[in-house]
Order: structure tokens, then sequence, then C-alpha cells
């Protein structure tokens, strides 16, 4: 589902370390993930990824992890 290419959007770009949390199982390692991920990138924290998060998730601008 979708969840898998949020995990997938967010490891390949460091928010997620380990390939082993790429699960297809939106858990609390992907919403801390997502949580970051929009921090560093001026959104507004939920966790959940939104519309906005997710376009920004896969544009070549997004800020990664480090």
């Amino acid at each position: 589902g979708s969840e898998m290419c949020i995990e997938t959007g967010l490891y390949n770009i460091g928010y997620i370390a380990d390939k082993d949390n790429v699960t297809g199982y939106y858990g609390e390692v992907t919403a801390e993930a997502v949580k970051k991920f929009q921090k560093k990138n001026g959104l507004k924290e939920t966790g959940t990824a939104d519309n906005a998060t997710l376009v920004l998730l896969f544009d070549s601008s997004a800020k990664k992890a480090k």
C-alpha cells in the first residue's frame, strides 16, 4: 500500500535508518520518521503523512535527515 511508499521515501533520504523497518505497516517508527521529516522541512509535526508531506517527500528539494 501507500505506507510502503512513504517508508521507502523516508528510508531513501535517511529518516528511517534500518531497511528492516520498511514493512508497509504505519507504526511508531514510521510516525517518528515522518515527524522528523516534517520538522526538518518546516511542516507541522503531526506524524501523519498528509498530502503536503507526501508531495515534499518525493520532491528533489526535500531536506535529507543528515
